[in-house]
């Protein structure tokens, strides 16, 4: 596979990261196989707030960029 996007997946090592675990290609389609989050971004960022004292601001931070 020559996908740029792919191969800098695969070399991300992150704890904050989600690792790509393996990529399948069927009949040009790309599926994408990443490792088990227990939760979504939404979560994580609304209990990291409340820890932070931002009650309320994780919706903020997390509202999409135009």
């Amino acid at each position: 596979m020559a996908l740029r996007e792919v191969k800098s997946l695969r070399k991300l090592n992150h704890p904050c990261i989600v690792k790509l675990k393996e990529v399948i290609r069927e009949n040009d389609e790309l599926f994408f196989v990443f490792e088990f989050m227990d939760g979504n971004l939404y979560q994580v960022s609304a209990c990291r707030a409340i820890s932070w004292g931002l009650r309320g601001k994780a919706r903020t931070l997390l509202y999409p960029l135009p």
